[in-house]
This record gives C-alpha cells, structure tokens and sequence, in this order.
C-alpha cells in the first residue's frame, strides 16, 4: 500500500513549525491516482480523499463534499512565468502576467478555496 504524507502549514499566528506525518492505510476502499475516479468515489460518499482545490471547488460551493483537515494539505504548487527577456513584451503576455499576480501574487492563499468560501 501507498504512504500519503500530510503537512501542516505554519500559522503566522501560532508559534508551532511545519509538521508531517505519514501513513499508511490499513485497508483502503479505493486506491487509484486518478484524480477524477477519486472525485466521483467521494461524492459516492465512499470515504476521504485528497483533490487539489480547483477540483473540488464547485462540489465545496454546492456543499456536495466538505472540508475535513483545514490545517493539512497533501500537496502545493508554484507557479512561474517565464520571458525570454522584459524588452518589447506583447501585450497578450503582460495581460497574462497581470492576471497571474493577481491570482497568484506571492500569497499562500489558494484561490480556489477562497472562491468556496473557505479559509485557505
């Protein structure tokens, strides 16, 4: 069986550190890496899963699944953009930058989850 890993953000306003812990299930109902065969098995109500937020985000909002763990993430994500240099950049790409900052700006915030209306 497969080992999952959670960790535990730090909260700026607490003085505990990041934390890990890993297990392994003793007998999983479903084990796969499909993200989408895990989506559908627990709106099925089959169990517990981890989905990244921008899967999960509408069936949060429709109150379809809910939130378990909110201090704990399974996994995070970067996002880069990359020219090849800042002289004569066309617009589309300053557009699409913009947009990234804006979404993204250097937060730890998941906007997927704010959209839903939970603390991310």
């Amino acid at each position: 069986m497969r080992e999952v890993t959670f960790h535990r953000a730090p909260c700026p306003n607490n003085d505990f550190t990041d934390e890990e812990v890993t297990r392994t299930p003793n007998r999983p109902t479903l084990d796969t890496q499909h993200e989408d065969t895990r989506y559908a098995a627990a709106l099925a109500g089959l169990g517990i899963t981890g989905l990244p937020s921008f899967v999960v985000e509408e069936a949060l909002l429709e109150h379809a699944l809910e939130r378990v763990l909110p201090g704990w993430r399974l996994f995070s994500g970067s996002v880069y953009a990359a020219i090849p240099t800042r002289k004569h950049v066309p617009a589309r790409t300053k557009a699409f930058i913009d947009f990234l900052i804006q979404c993204f700006g250097g937060e730890d915030r998941d906007p997927w989850l704010t959209a839903a209306g939970c603390a991310s």
